[in-house]
């Protein structure tokens, strides 16, 4: 990656060779935080399909209870 450029240069250009890094460094920085954002989205919404599962259920059984009622 950018490091082992920096490492291996010899007589390059070095402040072209850490903006490289630099960048390096921030775009790695942005994948973390995208991947970080993406599974706690998904954590959470995985956790609210399953409490809109359970809550779908209980009204289903309130309304077979209305069902019986009103028979």
């Amino acid at each position: 990656m950018g490091l082992v450029r920096y490492i291996s240069t010899i007589d390059g250009d070095k402040k072209s060779v850490k903006r490289d890094i630099m960048i390096d460094e921030v775009v790695l920085s942005i994948i973390g935080l995208a991947i970080t954002v993406v599974g706690m989205l998904g954590g959470a919404l995985y956790w609210l399909g399953k409490k809109f599962g359970k809550i779908d259920k209980r009204f289903d059984e309130i309304d077979r209870g209305f069902e019986e009622i009103n028979k």
